[in-house]
């Protein structure tokens, strides 16, 4: 099976909601995504990996440049997910990795990520480590 990594784009909108409400029940519409993908800032890329012609995995990386630790960029993975029906297949693992390296040619010092108790395994098998705590704040 072919698979490709790519960023998202204005066309993939019938293909990417469904597989990220399948992540996380949310509503927006194909203007909505048009406008999204138009005006995101150049230190966000959102990734999809492609079988077939079918997106059926996705992330999203944010680089925020620090004055820290002598001006370096800080990664942060978002939104890691795979359609249930291709769950188990690697995709995941190597949405992760292509923004890994993506991460080490911008001269990132950290890639860091926030996630769920249940899928600590998943990237605990992806050489993530379990660190810190975190707080967070709903509005």
């Amino acid at each position: 099976m072919t698979t490709t990594i790519r960023k998202l784009t204005r066309s993939d909108y019938e293909q990417y909601y469904p597989l990220i409400n399948e992540f996380r029940a949310t509503s927006f519409t194909k203007e909505d995504f048009e406008q999204y993908i138009d005006a995101l800032p150049s230190n966000i890329s959102i990734y999809v990996l492609v079988v077939e012609d079918q997106i059926v995995s996705t992330t999203t990386v944010m680089y925020e440049p620090k004055l820290i630790f002598d001006r370096c960029t800080f990664a942060h993975v978002e939104d890691v997910c795979t359609l249930k029906q291709h769950q188990g297949k690697g995709y995941g693992s190597k949405l992760l990795q292509h923004v890994i390296a993506d991460a080490k040619t911008r001269g990132c010092y950290k890639i860091t990520l926030v996630c769920n108790e249940t899928v600590l395994p998943f990237y605990l098998k992806n050489n993530f480590e379990k660190r810190g705590v975190q707080c967070s704040q709903l509005l």
